[in-house]
Order: C-alpha cells, then structure tokens, then sequence
C-alpha cells in the first residue's frame, strides 16, 4: 500500500498534522532521548571523603531531572536508605546511534564457484529484464 504514491502522500500528511497538533516532532524525540543518554550520576550525587550526598532537585535543570527514571526512600528503626535511578543510558545510547545509522548489519560475501559476485548479479538481471535494474525493455513491451 506505501508503494501507491497518494496513499503515502496522504498518511505523511496524517502524520505531519498529527505532529503539529501534539507537538511531538524527531527533534524533541532526540532531545529526550539525548538527555537520557548523556546524563550524568554525578550530577545527583556526590561521593567523597568516604560519604555520600544527594545534590538539591533545585540545582538541577530540565534535562537532568528528564533522566531520572525514579526516586525511593526507605526509612527503618535502624536508618534509611535513598535510592535514585535514572533511565538506561545504554538503551538511549543506542536508540541514538541507530538513528545516526552508527551501528550497522553487514553480511560477509565470498566469492564462490561461479565467480565474482557483481558477475553472478550482472548475469540474473540479463536472465530477467523484469527486474527493474537492468535495460528499460521489459517482457510486456516485447509482447505488444
């Protein structure tokens, strides 16, 4: 159905209004996406001189609050405990370099039997002119 070139017209059109309508546009997907993958635990904590201390949420800007996935305190008879985690920067970092086409599939190929592969390719698209890569003439044009 994408192939039919007014059927994709029209459903980029949907979703170009739909994108304006919600403000949800790649650029302001990136940017989260961005925030997350470069976030920093030290700018939540400091760990020093054999303590540690959470930093103000006040010091802390949109892009690094946008980071933390969730905050949990436990208080006991014996103390308390502060948890802070922050979204998987490994998950946002790949997101990223797929969008940027970092990380790729390649499949090896070896020359076989019948020879070079670009000779073996050359050759089926002489045994097929269908194909859409070869010569313009086609098998209907040779029938009519």
């Amino acid at each position: 159905m994408l192939r039919n070139a007014k059927v994709a017209a029209c459903i980029q059109t949907e979703m170009d209004g739909r994108s304006q309508r919600t403000g949800i546009t790649t650029d302001r997907v990136l940017e989260e996406i961005a925030r997350i993958a470069f976030s920093n635990l030290a700018d939540y904590v400091d760990w020093s001189h054999g303590a540690i201390s959470i930093k103000s949420s006040s010091g802390l800007n949109s892009a690094q609050t946008a980071a933390v996935s969730e905050i949990v305190e436990t208080n006991t008879a014996t103390g308390g405990t502060i948890k802070i985690k922050l979204h998987s920067k490994m998950t946002a970092l790949e997101l990223l370099g797929k969008h940027l086409k970092l990380f790729t599939d390649r499949q090896e190929t070896t020359k076989g039997s019948d020879g070079d592969i670009f000779q073996a390719l050359a050759d089926a698209i002489a045994r097929d002119p269908d194909t859409g890569i070869g010569p313009s003439r086609s098998r209907r044009a040779l029938y009519s």
